[in-house]
């Protein structure tokens, strides 16, 4: 019988850190020795400042570049491999397509890299259904608006039915509707134990959606806690006051 492989959290960051060299001497500490964890099935709110440190985190989880020191593990694997063990979707902050590709190719493409089980098509017609891309199906990509383009590009992420999602500043670009079908796909994904962990300036979209957050500054997190506590704790009523009173108090 095989051993059951088991973990305590779907994300496990130890005292992370990243220093970006320029020449011999000069440097920028992009992380300062982050501690995080995001357990299996939790939607996660990641947030900060431009510069704070957010997509480098983003960036080692996925293994597009190494930490200085530390240690990040994705459900028990290391970053580095986790990428062959596990579905993971990804959603960077800036994408770019092949233009010529309608979006239709370029779905079935994605599914065709991702998908295990050879439902190529059944899957693109899932998520065209559940991101509402009919229109633009067989519109080229480099015809479609920024918010079409975003919609593909969360569609690519959840076309394979990841275990885990990382996206960076996924509601950019998206109209009030837009938003909110992907708060119903991230519901549906949560109560089926994916785990999310996505970056955002949007605070009130955060505060909507999140099961806990993060707070990062200048390469350190400050503070990190379920999001209705940590209002109630502050004496604020929305997530915006309590970033900017965090903030304030950092500085």
């Amino acid at each position: 019988m095989a051993e059951e492989f088991v973990y305590l959290n779907a994300i496990d960051i130890q005292n992370l850190k990243k220093t970006y060299f320029s020449g011999r001497k000069n440097s920028v500490e992009a992380l300062k020795g982050i501690d995080l964890t995001v357990e299996e099935g939790e939607i996660f709110g990641y947030l900060g400042p431009n510069g704070a440190g957010k997509t480098t985190t983003l960036k080692i989880l996925l293994g597009f570049i190494s930490p200085t020191e530390g240690s990040v593990n994705l459900m028990g694997y290391p970053h580095e491999e986790a990428r062959f063990h596990l579905r993971i979707g990804y959603v960077p902050e800036e994408h770019s397509f092949y233009p010529h590709l309608k979006l239709k190719q370029f779905l079935s493409y994605m599914s065709e890299l991702t998908s295990v089980d050879g439902n190529l098509m059944e899957r693109v017609d899932k998520v065209v259904e559940e991101f509402k891309l009919q229109k633009a199906y067989e519109k080229r990509m480099g015809d479609l608006s920024l918010g079409w383009r975003q919609k593909a590009a969360l569609a690519a992420a959840f076309i394979d039915e990841p275990q885990l999602l990382i996206l960076d500043e996924p509601t950019s670009g998206l109209d009030p509707m837009g938003v909110d079908d992907f708060f119903t796909t991230l519901k549906k994904g949560k109560s089926n134990g994916q785990t999310i962990l996505f970056s955002s300036h949007q605070l009130s979209d955060v505060e909507k959606i999140a099961d806990r957050i993060g707070i990062i500054s200048k390469g350190e997190i400050i503070k990190i806690g379920n999001v209705q506590e940590l209002l109630t704790s502050a004496g604020v009523s929305t997530l915006n006051e309590l970033f900017l009173e965090t903030m304030e108090n950092s500085n």
